[in-house]
């Protein structure tokens, strides 16, 4: 059965009041700092990764609650490509876990602090010295453990891109032979606002199950970290 531009519009007002409450219980679960001043001391490349990890919980908040803002006041455009970035976040904490389960799987923390480097200060600013890796690899890598993601982020694309999507089909309607009408949604809202809080839904998702899966891998890089650094240490003072 194909829903009404009413029901759909009704569908995603109810969505929008469970993405609501998600989005302040991620915001609850910020940290407003964190230290390598912990006993025993976190190893350096651990405190780079969770700084970053950290400072990208901060973003996918921020970028989350403008979103919900956003299709909440009927600018649904806004709020697709808010969710885009927020997909982004997402994929970026699927690329740190996986970085991190690799390391735990070879026993060993030896290219985890390059990598650290490049999420922690990646740019593609001239004369840089660590630059940043591409979203596609981070959003078809998500896409490998979670099949979905590409499409998704690609249909997200089109809006956030000014395309046929993003410009003439949401915001003109042909008249007749000769003439356009323009405004906010001219060929109805409900569409555009269901696919803003599905694809919502399923990037808030996808970001705490990430967030949740670093929170239990970190623990143990951190005891990679200190057995190396123990052997390291071992190994300078024999004569």
């Amino acid at each position: 059965m194909t829903l009404s531009d009413q029901q759909r519009l009704d569908e995603a007002l109810e969505q929008l009041k469970v993405i609501r409450f998600n989005v302040e219980a991620f915001r609850g679960c910020l940290l407003d700092e964190v230290s390598a001043d912990t006993d025993p001391i976190t190893p350096k490349v651990a405190f780079k990764l969770l700084a970053y990890r950290e400072a990208l919980s901060w973003r996918a908040v921020e970028l989350g609650e403008a979103a919900e803002s956003s299709i909440q006041s009927g600018n649904y455009l806004s709020g697709v490509v808010l969710t885009r970035s927020l997909l982004e976040c997402a994929a970026a904490y699927h690329f740190l876990c996986k970085k991190l389960r690799k390391c735990i799987d070879a026993d060993s923390v030896e290219e985890l602090d390059e990598a650290a480097m490049k999420l922690l200060l990646g740019s593609r600013w001239d004369d840089w010295e660590f630059g940043p890796t591409n979203i596609l690899t981070m959003i078809d890598g998500a896409n490998k453990e979670c099949p979905g993601i590409r499409e998704n982020y690609d249909l997200l694309s089109e809006y956030a891109h000014p395309n046929y999507s993003g410009v003439a089909r949401i915001f003109s309607e042909p008249g007749d032979a000769l003439g356009f009408r323009f405004g906010r949604y001219v060929r109805g809202r409900g569409l555009m606002a269901l696919t803003a809080t599905n694809s919502l839904t399923a990037a808030l998702m996808l970001f705490e199950h990430y967030y949740n899966s670093s929170a239990e891998l970190f623990p143990k890089i951190v005891q990679l970290c200190h057995r190396d650094l123990e052997t390291n240490l071992n190994r300078s003072s024999q004569p």
